[in-house]
């Protein structure tokens, strides 16, 4: 009997050892991994009641501060936003919760920033003339559709201000020479179907794990609204929430809490 107790009291120790030479051993690998950003492209009147769907997930975690409103002013020159003030109520009371708004394009026609500067000039222009009559100011990025764009119409957004987004890049100005820096942009839940969502979510996790730049997870009302869409930026947030990765014995490196200052840092 006394045999047993103590081969018991062995196996315990041993486990508890095993636990912590563990935890020390995780402890030591240093991983330079932020909670994602989240860009949401395509918002438009035309996606109401998507996006107080989607809204529901991110305030859920307390992502609201982090993820930026990329907003159409005149959707395909058949919504423009004067005309819907309930959707333009409701992108203020996003502001309130912390959202970020910026620009995304006047009407999404085809790639609509692939044109010469003039064109591009006068769209940006007009864009934020009515936004500015809305009282939605402070743009700061503007993310072209279907990343399309000109060389001649990044300049002239990089000579005004704006930083741009396109696909696995950013740009800015800065002392009259171009930033160019590299981002993990990833979107995974394009018309994603149920029967595939905890596939993608696995993957997303892998993904962002493995991220050597800052990371930005990309999606489109409707398109997220489908299938298993919701249920993957659940799942997907509340991984990223639980596993907490920002430093807080150095508050600095939360590189976006920002407090009302709206401009991406994607150094």
């Amino acid at each position: 009997m006394e045999t047993l107790i103590f081969f018991i009291l062995i196996l315990i120790i041993s486990a508890n050892f095993s636990r912590f030479s563990f935890e020390d051993d995780s402890k030591n690998v240093e991983k330079n991994i932020f909670e994602p950003v989240i860009l949401i492209h395509d918002v438009s009147p035309v996606y109401l009641e998507d996006l107080k769907e989607i809204d529901e997930v991110i305030s859920k975690y307390g992502y609201s501060k982090r993820t930026y409103l990329f907003l159409i002013v005149n959707h395909a020159n058949e919504y423009p936003l004067e005309e819907n003030q309930d959707f333009v109520k409701y992108i203020r009371y996003l502001q309130t919760k912390g959202y970020n708004v910026e620009l995304h394009g006047y009407d999404h026609i085809e790639c609509e920033f692939n044109c010469n500067c003039t064109l591009a000039m006068e769209k940006i222009e007009k864009s934020l003339e009515i936004l500015n009559g809305l009282k939605i100011d402070g743009i700061s990025c503007i993310l072209p559709p279907r990343y399309g764009i000109s060389e001649d119409s990044k300049k002239v957004m990089l000579d005004n201000g704006f930083s741009v987004i396109v696909g696995q890049y950013a740009y800015e100005m800065n002392n009259n020479s171009v930033n160019t820096y590299n981002i993990t942009n990833k979107e995974y839940t394009w018309y994603l179907e149920e029967n595939n969502t905890l596939n993608e979510v696995d993957i997303a996790k892998k993904e962002y794990f493995e991220s050597e730049y800052n990371y930005f997870l990309s999606i489109h009302p409707k398109a997220v609204n489908y299938g298993g869409g919701i249920e993957f930026l659940d799942e997907f947030l509340n991984f990223t929430k639980e596993e907490n990765r920002f430093d807080s014995k150095n508050p600095k490196k939360d590189i976006y809490s920002y407090f009302g200052i709206k401009k991406i840092d994607f150094s």
